[in-house]
């Protein structure tokens, strides 16, 4: 794990980039994203207490930002929103396929954000309309599940869509057919298609002119349609689909594990270039460095992740087929889920043990420009402490706990009904917390999607004539 953090980066330098880069465009939801990043597991924004039943130790647990952008809450994200898509799976193969385009394109998606909407629109009808041309009668619907990633290795601007695609779908009257071919060329063109309407009939008027040059020139460069990477892969099992859809769910742009070096002023991280595999380090001002990760942050209440097919609504033949995980395998992963199992399962132990040996357990809240809230718990604690001073002991339970606990069955006989209601209700209380978590990955898909794009782009320098024109310019002109 790095010793350098996003969060840290961000602290240091946050104020001045806004300060200094007055000409970019910043969206309101990268303030507030940042902002939660910045203040994440600070006390100062509130915490829960905690305190051991048996040597009275206090300990507090801060409050986290449940932000995406958070390295720390953007994973525990990621991994509750794959609970929630394996959940949904149905127990058979299914395909990873990649929906790519041309980077003439990536502009017009960074200008206008709602245009992303679009990329979840063509890849889903792209692969719906094909199933649905096997057998019109039959009308097969797949379940697909999309996600949006807006970032390559190095962190630059490349929105494209991730999609786990059932091997197989639902008809009219068949429960459920199994389909090991997709054809992944039919694909190109339908989503170079789609994609290219969508773009002609949303854009601005003001850009049509201007992108109906880019249009014709895609055409007669891409005439096998944009790259989708769809190979067969061996996840038949639970555990390898699983693994899958937390891989590609709203994970974080980057890694806090690649970053090498942090001196203040420069940052240093690698990446592995798609042409050779290659390991490149590549040092940056720390400006552009926070430029390449906010761009990423997708606007206030914008879905990620997307549910098509069989998997959006319920089918007629859906109670037929057989579910990923059953009843008692989703119950147990939603325990597992719990803050303090999470680390232990991770890091090999438990937050809620005192080094005494004893067992931590809710005490009180503290929320900003709120008093400690003054719940009956926090009336026996105090208690049992004044008790403790006054006995000199060490440990709450020893040669005095028989007087200990009449005064405290006494304290308790004696709270009205409401209040030990109270009592009952915060000891149910939890928090939750959870570490970062290294982001391990293979991109195929990248290298090939970059020797395709490479190829038809040399094509393209090769043939200089009049379709030569300009691009959005992809700097700062653009909004974040």
């Amino acid at each position: 794990m790095s010793q350098f953090t996003i969060q840290q980066i961000f602290q240091d330098n946050w104020n001045n980039f806004v300060i200094d880069n007055p000409n970019i465009l910043i969206r309101d939801s990268i303030f507030d994203e940042v902002n939660k990043v910045i203040n994440c597991g600070n006390p100062d924004f509130g915490y829960a207490i905690y305190i051991c039943e048996h040597c009275g130790k206090f300990l507090k647990v801060p409050f986290r930002c449940k932000s995406r952008f958070c390295n720390t809450c953007g994973v525990k994200y990621a991994q509750d929103r794959a609970l929630s898509m394996s959940k949904k799976s149905f127990r058979c193969k299914h395909r990873h396929i990649v929906f790519t385009m041309s980077d003439k394109l990536w502009p017009y998606f960074q200008k206008y954000r709602f245009l992303l909407n679009g990329l979840f629109w063509a890849a889903s009808n792209a692969v719906l309309s094909w199933f649905h041309d096997l057998n019109k009668s039959q009308n097969f619907t797949p379940g697909l599940m999309c996600t949006l990633h807006t970032f390559g290795r190095d962190l630059k601007w490349n929105p494209h869509i991730h999609m786990l695609c059932t091997e197989g779908a639902a008809g009219n009257t068949e429960v459920f057919r199994i389909v090991s071919h997709i054809n992944f060329k039919a694909l190109r063109f339908r989503w170079q298609k789609l994609i290219l309407d969508y773009l002609s009939k949303h854009l601005p008027a003001y850009e049509i002119p201007h992108f109906k040059k880019i249009k014709n020139d895609i055409y007669k460069n891409f005439q096998n349609g944009f790259y989708v990477y769809a190979k067969p892969d061996n996840i038949s099992s639970i555990k390898q689909t699983i693994n899958y859809v937390v891989r590609y769910t709203g994970r974080p742009a980057m890694a806090q594990s690649r970053i090498l070096n942090y001196d203040g002023q420069y940052v240093t991280y690698y990446y592995e270039r798609h042409e050779d595999g290659k390991r490149i380090e590549e040092t940056i001002h720390v400006y552009e460095f926070i430029k390449r990760l906010i761009k990423h942050i997708p606007d206030k209440n914008f879905k990620v992740v997307r549910y098509y097919g069989i998997y959006s609504k319920e089918h007629k033949q859906s109670k037929k087929i057989f579910r990923l995980l059953n009843s008692n395998q989703i119950m147990i992963r939603q325990i597992l889920r719990k803050w303090n199992l999470s680390i232990s399962l991770a890091f090999g132990y438990d937050p809620t043990i005192c080094s005494c040996g004893g067992k931590f357990i809710f005490f009180d809240l503290k929320i900003p420009g709120k008093k400690i809230l003054k719940h009956p718990l926090s009336r026996c604690i105090i208690f049992l402490g004044d008790t403790m001073s006054k006995k000199k002991n060490i440990l709450p339970f020893s040669n005095v706990i028989d007087n200990m606990k009449h005064d405290f069955k006494k304290m308790i006989d004696e709270m009205p009904d409401e209040e030990f209601l109270d009592l009952l209700y915060f000891l149910m209380e939890t928090s939750e917390d959870f570490e970062d978590e290294d982001w391990l990955f293979d991109e195929e898909w990248e290298d090939e999607a970059e020797k395709f794009y490479n190829q038809n782009s040399t094509k393209k320098h090769n043939n200089k004539n009049k379709n030569n024109f300009k691009l959005i310019d992809n700097d700062d002109s653009l909004p974040l």
